[in-house]
């Protein structure tokens, strides 16, 4: 082999080397994982629901409001609530909670992801963030977009 062939066939090698051995965050695509993790019953006939925000996106999240709509058992839509999620840093994982006033938690069948209605990072207003929401729930109630 060549000397010239030799010094690419390295070059190459330490070029794949740093790309596998760069960090997951660096690699991964930007995403926005929301987790409906718990429905907890309140004793002042409130439905309070835990959610789980895992910031992915390369950058911190200033401000985060999500327009969610309820649906009960049944399929029928019992009401609408926009969602403040607030701050987030960059790659953390964070829950916030919200309580749902007048509503039993044994009523959600399910809760729509309808659109998000403002998605702001320090560069700015983005508006791919909706495409970037990966729903998922472990209470009762399912969680979509």
């Amino acid at each position: 082999m060549s000397h010239r062939r030799r010094t690419l066939v390295v070059a190459l090698a330490a070029l794949a080397g740093a790309f596998l051995s760069a960090p997951h965050s660096a690699l991964a695509q930007p995403s926005l994982p929301i987790e409906l993790n718990k429905l907890e019953q309140r004793e002042n006939n409130a439905c309070r629901a835990y959610m789980v925000f895992q910031n992915k996106l390369g950058e911190a999240i200033s401000s985060l409001r999500l327009d969610l709509i309820l649906f009960r058992t049944d399929g029928i839509i019992e009401t609408r609530l926009a969602l403040d999620a607030g701050r987030m840093p960059d790659q953390k994982t964070v829950v916030k909670l919200f309580d749902i006033p007048g509503l039993s938690c044994a009523d959600i069948g399910q809760m729509l992801l309808n659109s998000v209605l403002q998605c702001e990072t320090a560069t700015g207003a983005r508006d791919d963030c909706i495409s970037l929401v990966e729903t998922s729930s472990r209470a009762d109630a399912a969680l979509r977009k």
